[in-house]
């Protein structure tokens, strides 16, 4: 036998274009000899820092945009702790994804993404329709803590 890259084959016909031939056997890639385990680690290395990485580093220094950022972050977050927390209580309700979808009236695999992704952002018909169906509703309260912003009217 002859050890080649951690793979044992007796004897090998020689390279194709395509990699190497074991005999009586399919063609193996060179690529699908790599060890993954040294590729992942090389790559989540913490020192290893994308183009964008550096990019985004040197934007947020700018006071005005890593305020801006920072808003939006904050939007986005309560965009997705609101979706999770409706399907908390879907869950709760022991109502399925698929049933939730029937009751909206929106495709099941719609719902599923809704409620699994990692930043949803549904229309506002969208989350009343769900509220209604899981027998809540949905009120607008002063946030604690914050400063009131907005326009006032003039009389």
């Amino acid at each position: 036998m002859v050890p080649l890259f951690g793979i044992r084959c007796k004897q090998f016909r020689g390279a194709t274009p395509w990699g190497w031939r074991p005999s009586g056997g399919a063609v193996i890639h060179p690529l699908s000899l790599r060890n993954s385990h040294v590729t992942l680690n090389r790559m989540s290395s913490k020192n290893a820092k994308m183009g964008f990485d550096r990019y985004f580093t040197e934007r947020m220094k700018d006071r005005e945009i890593a305020s801006a950022y920072t808003e939006a972050r904050a939007g986005t977050d309560s965009v997705d702790i609101f979706v999770r927390s409706l399907d908390e209580v879907r869950s709760k309700a022991g109502v399925s994804k698929a049933l939730l979808a029937k009751r909206t009236g929106t495709q099941p695999a719609a719902m599923r993404r809704l409620l699994t992704m990692d930043a949803p952002n549904p229309t506002l018909a969208t989350v009343m329709s769900i509220v209604r169906s899981l027998g809540y509703s949905l009120a607008l309260v002063p946030a604690q803590g914050r400063a009131k912003r907005g326009r006032t009217r003039k009389t």
